[in-house]
């Protein structure tokens, strides 16, 4: 293996290589070993996780549209414009493939390019890396089993070399296929010389038969095709021939942090205790980053943090580090990379809101100041103790070492309830809404907007009246937190929980490409006419712990007024 080209920064590494191919596990072991993580030995590997790691890996790369691995055995850059492309018919066993073969007619002379794309492969791939990825604890179920062999077929199926097929009503002369062959085997020779001639490609009659196979799972004899009896192709799977030398270039995500230092407030709270079990269990961050918690509560709840900590040690995450308790804001914001508050001033019977959002003001002027001077410039904030939008403004105005756009407040619990009702009225499943949009405030003047919203691949107006969205929809999101509040006598812990998860895990990971997700952060003034400083609900997407506001989201009147009643009661909270 040869490493032609590296270069590096800050998330992603991009490496061109010249490889030659054994297996999709020795693909995965090189990823692993030299992209995630330098120091690592491969016996740290088990199988299961290298194949996993090669699912994951290629579902990454179709998900981006991106054509990975393009094989090419005859130049095309001779071939005119107006030359005859022939396409030939697939069985039901290729259709993985866009292309695997073309066969030019160039002024008389067949010309043939081999190749293989990785194009269109999603949906094909999406039934079994579906449960794959979901079973990985399960290392030997049948499941497991089940879907290794599978995707071994798909991968034969990329990696092996593609001979040409005959089609009788073509006339395309087999001594002229036999030359382009010879031809290549010619060019080939230091890599096949070390086999007998019964291991080059050859001829039986009218078929051909390909011996330079991939050792992958130890598949043999796997199919001899005929497609509507015209097209034959005999694949020999065999598991120690011809290896095969391709060019691969990659760009892959980096593991940019090696511990993440996590800083809680109001860590002793219900939420935290709820949140603590996802985050230890990799749901938060993914299954390999590393943390250290730094916990804060107030003085008089130490002694309960303290029992807190140790149930966190009895857990015993693979993935923790170390757990400080402190009331004390500097120890606990001390170089933070991440800052998640929980803890402010609950409202007591009584006490006006005004007073409520002094108490708080107050309480977060304090904990911004020692936050901007204690934790790293690069901390991503998430604000969820209410008022959350207020308290994330007042907040992120006291540090000014830190970028505006690293702070956050908590729309998710509201985003999920919006998808979630919509999943229960639609009779569908969550998966299948997409686009759903909470504007505003964390309050009852806050805006469920479906008007861009994608339930079962349609428009969410396609599947309900507009009476529902713009009324019975939105009193149902809006009036949700109250009504668990009256029955259980609590805040909606463990929605909370998860949606703290879901807003952390979107950011740092990423939306998907054809979705986004609702967060609170501070307008820079340039977006939907929310003036510049106010904590905001918007549309955004996420990458690598970024996010970019969606900014070309069309606006009705309905829309635009009730976004108005918002901005309004946050502007009144806010001065």
């Amino acid at each position: 293996m040869e490493q032609i080209n590296c270069f590096s920064d800050y998330v992603y590494d991009v490496f061109v290589l010249t490889y030659t191919v054994h297996s999709p596990i020795q693909i995965s072991q090189f990823l692993i070993i030299h992209l995630l993580n330098r120091n690592a030995t491969i016996q740290k590997y088990t199988e299961v996780s290298l194949q996993y790691f090669s699912l994951f890996f290629l579902l990454k790369m179709l998900e981006q549209q991106q054509q990975i691995l393009d094989f090419k055995k005859y130049d095309n850059s001779n071939i005119c414009t107006d030359c005859k492309l022939v396409k030939p018919k697939r069985s039901k066993h290729y259709e993985v493939c866009q292309k695997f073969i073309m066969v030019y007619e160039h002024h008389g002379e067949i010309i043939v390019l081999e190749r293989i794309c990785f194009l269109n492969l999603f949906e094909n791939l999406k039934k079994v890396l579906k449960y794959r990825l979901l079973n990985l604890q399960q290392e030997k179920s049948l499941h497991f089993l089940k879907s290794s062999y599978i995707f071994s077929n798909y991968y034969n199926v990329w990696i092996q070399f593609r001979c040409t097929l005959l089609q009788e009503n073509l006339k395309i002369k087999l001594q002229q296929i036999r030359v382009k062959i010879n031809e290549w085997n010619q060019q080939n020779k230091d890599k096949i010389e070390h086999y007998n001639d019964n291991n080059r490609i050859k001829f039986n009659n009218n078929n051909i038969i390909c011996n330079n196979q991939i050792q992958v799972w130890k598949i043999v004899l796997i199919c001899v095709l005929q497609i509507r009896r015209k097209w034959n192709i005999v694949v020999n799977y065999q598991q120690n021939l011809l290896n095969y030398e391709i060019i691969i270039q990659i760009k892959i995500k980096m593991q940019k942090y090696e511990e993440l230092k996590i800083a809680i407030t109001g860590a002793a709270g219900n939420l935290a205790s709820a949140f603590y079990p996802l985050l230890g269990s990799g749901q938060v961050f993914g299954s390999t980053q590393k943390f250290s918690l730094q916990l804060l509560e107030l003085p008089d709840k130490l002694q309960e943090l303290e029992g807190i900590k140790m149930q966190i040690q009895d857990c015993a995450f693979p993935l923790l580090n170390n757990v400080i308790v402190s009331s004390d804001p500097a120890i606990a914001f001390k170089d933070a990379d991440v800052a998640i508050f929980l803890g402010a001033m609950p409202r007591k019977p009584g006490m006006e809101r005004s007073d409520l959002l002094q108490m708080n003001r107050e309480i977060f002027i304090q904990q911004g100041q020692i936050l901007n001077d204690q934790a790293k410039t690069t901390v991503k904030v998430l604000v969820v103790a209410n008022p959350s939008n207020t308290n994330c403004a007042t907040l992120a105005h006291q540090c000014n070492k830190i970028p505006q756009s690293n702070f956050t407040s908590l729309m998710q619990l509201d985003h999920n309830r919006c998808v979630s009702t919509l999943a229960r009225e639609a009779n569908t499943t969550i998966d299948q809404i997409k686009k759903v949009i909470i504007w505003g405030n964390h309050s009852l003047t806050q805006y469920p907007d479906m008007t861009h919203s994608i339930i079962n691949s349609k428009q969410a107006s396609e599947t309900f009246s507009k009476d529902f969205l713009r009324n019975a929809l939105i009193q149902q999101v809006q009036q949700r937190g109250g009504q668990i509040l009256q029955l259980s006598k609590g805040a909606s812990t463990i929605s909370g929980a998860i949606a703290v998860k879901d807003h952390l895990r979107t950011w740092f990971l990423g939306t998907s490409h054809d979705n986004w997700t609702s967060f609170g952060v501070i307008s820079d003034g340039n977006h939907y006419q929310i003036p510049k400083g106010i904590c905001f609900s918007l549309p955004v997407t996420c990458k690598d712990f970024e996010f970019q506001v969606v900014a070309d989201v069309e606006l009705d009147d309905f829309s635009k007024q009730r976004i108005q009643l918002s901005l309004v009661e946050l502007q009144k909270e806010q001065q």
